[in-house]
């Protein structure tokens, strides 16, 4: 299995992958949320938004892709921040989500500090396996359940 990873840019990428980020999404994640917490990720994950927060350097999006079709993504916030993390079903817990973090690191991280996400509650053990680990209490905004999480190394 090769998988190539690329900073996305184009409009059909971005639509193939926030196609992905809301199937994935609406399978594993949205069940724990209520629906405000379904309709505000929703809100910031259309294409529309993201192109706009693309636009104004906000956020970089890096796709991981097999044959040309995107299977998982991680988009970064600055300062230093994991704002969307998905991984295609079929491809769950085959090191997908490691590379994407890694190429992050290699790639985009300056090491100046560290690294945080608010990830969902589904996603916590994955975080954690990328040698997060839990900051604070669990909480809730606009609907959306979240841990804050941080990454305190350089490298895994």
């Amino acid at each position: 299995m090769k998988i190539q990873i690329n900073e996305i840019k184009t409009k059909d990428k971005i639509i193939e992958t926030m196609k992905l980020v809301e199937t994935t999404f609406m399978e594993f994640v949205g069940n724990d949320y209520t629906q405000e917490g379904v309709d505000e990720f929703l809100s910031y994950t259309n294409v529309e938004n993201i192109l706009h927060l693309m636009d104004e350097d906000k956020i970089i999006i890096f796709g991981a892709s097999i044959d040309n079709k995107i299977v998982g993504m991680i988009a970064m916030r600055q300062p230093c921040a994991i704002t969307l993390m998905f991984v295609n079903k079929d491809y769950h817990h085959k090191g997908i989500a490691k590379q994407l973090f890694n190429h992050v690191l290699r790639n985009w991280y300056d090491g100046k500090q560290p690294i945080t996400v608010h990830s969902s509650p589904y996603a916590i053990p994955a975080y954690e396996k990328l040698g997060f680990v839990i900051d604070g209490e669990e909480q809730v905004s606009s609907g959306i359940r979240f841990q804050a999480m941080i990454h305190k190394k350089s490298e895994i």
